[in-house]
């Protein structure tokens, strides 16, 4: 039997499939350009004369997409995404689309990134703020995945050649590609400091489709339960004291667990934190009580725009078109033998439409110290206060208060040995009203408006 032979020059090769990558320009508005702007502005004036690149972890910034600032930038890479899942076949109503994670690249003259990919995520954008054209920079994305990814170390190979696209960013432009791609970014020469944001976009099935039906998909978060670590279950508070109340009849509306803790627990921190820094904004309404500003970032953004998700239709029917802006974000809480403060309704200072949400950052009991409410006092001529038709704010951590700030309410005393009822606070009304700087950051004032947090 004759020895069958083959040449590899004989061998033939196809090139299956394609990748699509989208690139496009963006017109951002001048107001919406200057807000992205000042704050990547802000954002480098952080950073040490020496480091030459920063990426979101620095400035522990994760989820730009939360930020108003970025409102705009955040709709424009939604409709960019939806056109390219049509263009590559992808029914968009059987699927749930996600920003799972976006943040800031602040990179200076002599910068480069590694090659990498993003495994956590389905699509990634980068969208260029701010570059000096024709200086390097450029984005370079390669072909794959590679045969033996993951399996061997790469200095281990012989270099072969890939496909290559090497795109060169511009003011404004826009790229979206495949997440799993590799790439990276070659040495950027740009006198001019280069601001970009990136996005990372994650798919599941749609809610609609159930957990049943979505057989090798990844199912909607909606239908995933997190580990307990063998922590046992909340115990439930009764409720016996605050109901959930009607707005406009009661002045409040209440909702028993609106917050996850993982995320009141992220702002709790910082107050913590700010405390034990001894910050010297903080205001020492008594010796045992205090109130200090909350920075507008992407955890307390991320908060403000759930409680949006609840509140918005009551907060939009009830406040005057020139009382929706953003007049309080900061924190008060109470110490062991605080005292009760007396009643008060922000209608005694002013006639302007004023409505704050009171946020539980852990559960509040009667002795710690919870917010007290006379319901229906806003529409009484006679400010009589009668403390047996009173009720209390006992509930559980996560848990707001949607109040009419024309309502007599005030802190009760906290009594407790050992307990602390601190909230987080935020407050729309009219931007001529904000006066003091330990409930709003002066850089805020008359910034945000109700429609910025949805």
């Amino acid at each position: 039997m004759q020895e069958s032979k083959s040449h590899p020059d004989q061998v033939r090769f196809t090139d299956l499939f394609k990748t699509s990558i989208a690139t496009l320009r963006l017109t951002p508005p001048k107001k919406e350009h200057k807000g992205m702007s000042n704050y990547m502005q802000s954002l480098e004036q952080d950073l040490d004369n020496k480091e030459n690149q920063q990426f979101g972890d620095k400035f522990g910034i994760g989820t730009i997409h939360q930020l108003p600032e970025f409102n705009w930038l955040t709709n424009e890479i939604e409709k960019a995404v939806m056109a390219y899942l049509k263009k590559c076949g992808i029914d968009d109503l059987e699927v749930a689309i996600f920003h799972q994670k976006s943040w800031p690249v602040i990179t200076r003259r002599g910068s480069n990134i590694v090659r990498h990919s993003h495994p956590n995520s389905i699509l990634s954008a980068v969208y260029y703020l701010q570059v000096s054209p024709d200086s390097g920079g450029n984005l370079i994305i390669v072909g794959g995945p590679d045969l033996i990814e993951g399996t061997i170390e790469r200095r281990y190979l012989n270099s072969t050649p890939s496909t290559r696209c090497g795109i060169q960013p511009q003011n404004n432009s826009l790229i979206i590609f495949p997440s799993l791609l590799n790439h990276y970014v070659t040495p950027y020469k740009g006198k001019l400091t280069r601001w970009s944001i990136t996005y990372d976009i994650t798919i599941t099935a749609g809610s609609n489709i159930g957990s049943g039906k979505s057989e090798n998909s990844l199912i909607h978060p909606m239908y995933w339960r997190e580990f307990r670590r063998g922590k046992k279950s909340p115990k439930t508070i009764p409720n016996n004291h605050m109901v959930e109340g009607d707005f406009f009849k009661d002045g409040y509306l209440a909702n028993k667990s609106l917050i996850p803790q993982n995320q009141t627990g992220v702002i709790l921190s910082k107050l913590i934190e700010r405390m034990g820094a001894n910050d010297n904004r903080l205001n020492h309404q008594d010796r045992f009580r205090f109130q200090t500003p909350i920075k507008l970032d992407d955890a307390s953004a991320s908060i403000i725009r759930r409680i949006m998700a609840f509140y918005y239709p009551k907060l939009k029917q009830f406040l005057r078109e020139d009382s929706q802006f953003l007049t309080g974000l900061n924190s008060i809480c109470s110490f062991p033998n605080a005292k009760e403060e007396r009643f008060n309704s922000k209608a005694s200072i002013s006639q302007e439409t004023t409505a704050s949400i009171y946020l539980n950052l852990l559960s509040i009991e009667a002795e710690s110290g919870p917010l007290i409410v006379i319901p229906g006092s806003h529409k009484k001529r006679e400010r009589i206060i009668r403390k047996d038709s009173a009720i209390y704010s006992i509930f559980p951590v996560g848990s707001t208060i949607l109040l009419n700030e024309d309502v007599l309410h005030c802190f009760s005393s906290n009594h407790s040995n050992s307990k602390i009822s601190p909230f987080l606070v935020v407050t729309f009304g009219s931007k001529h009203n904000v006066r003091d700087s330990k409930i709003l950051n002066n850089a805020y004032i008359g910034k945000y408006k109700l429609d910025d947090f949805i």
